[in-house]
Formats: structure tokens, C-alpha cells, sequence
């Protein structure tokens, strides 16, 4: 273990501070979104996410999925589907739950897309590294309203 220099003169710094807050909105929005919904609803839309991530680095970056990757992001949704139909719908869902849980499998779909863009600009420590000091800030500078559920 040595010291790890971080250059902040790199292209696309905003990129990689995006990572940080994108990642906060993502949580909100899942935390929240599973307290209005159930937990039929929510592991349903949550399972969606990577094929909404997919179809977001499809559109964005012009990297499409292999055969096989497409078929398998569709069994394991398909397998959550009927997991979560089998157990059966108990609880109640506010229409907010939804749209924060949609919301979530939004914000992690641009995640990973900005994160794919920048993946050759910046090591895994320095996206991780800007990644927690915008958690940092938020806790003690901004509304610093975690949730923990």
C-alpha cells in the first residue's frame, strides 16, 4: 500500500463529481421509494435497473449488448417477476414510491453510464475517492437527511 496521487487537472472533472451526487439522489430515491411501496413493487422496478443501465449505454455510448447478456438480464428479471408474483402482493403502494423507485433505476442507469465514459480517464481509486467526498460533504454541508431503513 503506497500513497495514491489524485490530479484534479484532468478532462471532465465534473464527470466524476456527478458520480458522488448521482449516487446520493439514487439512494434517496430507493430508500424512500421502498417506505412507499411494498416489497413486491419495489424488487420488481429495482430488478429492472439493469436493463434500464443497458439500454442507457446502448443509447449513450453506443455500446450494445451482447446476445447473451440480453438474454440473461431478462431471465433474471423474469425470475424476480416470479418470485415477488408467487409470494404475493401484501401492503400498500403510494404512487410517490413508484416514481422514487423509477427514479432510482434512472439515476443508476446515468451512473453507470457516466462511470463507463470516464473509466479510462480516472483510476477506481479517484472515482471512488471523489465518489465519498460528495457523501462527506452532503452529511456535514448540505441537509445531511440519510436515511436508514
Amino acid at each position: 500500500m503506497g500513497k495514491e496521487k489524485l490530479n484534479f487537472h484532468k478532462p471532465h472533472l465534473l464527470r466524476v463529481l456527478a458520480l458522488g451526487f448521482i449516487e446520493l439522489i439514487y439512494f434517496y430515491c430507493e430508500s424512500y421509494g421502498i417506505v412507499y411501496t411494498n416489497v413486491t413493487c419495489s424488487g420488481v422496478i429495482l430488478a429492472v435497473s439493469p436493463i434500464v443501465s443497458t439500454a442507457f449505454v446502448a443509447l449513450f455510448l453506443k455500446e450494445l449488448p451482447t446476445k447473451r447478456q440480453a438474454v440473461f438480464s431478462v431471465v433474471a428479471v423474469t425470475g424476480v417477476i416470479m418470485i415477488t408474483v408467487a409470494e404475493g402482493i401484501a401492503g400498500e403502494i403510494q404512487p410517490v414510491g413508484i416514481v422514487l423507485l423509477i427514479g432510482g433505476c434512472i439515476c443508476s442507469a446515468v451512473f453507470r453510464v457516466i462511470n463507463r465514459s470516464i473509466v479510462k480517464i480516472y483510476t477506481a481509486f479517484e472515482r471512488t475517492y471523489f465518489g465519498v467526498w460528495c457523501s462527506v460533504y452532503h452529511l456535514f454541508y448540505g441537509r445531511g437527511h440519510f436515511v436508514f431503513t
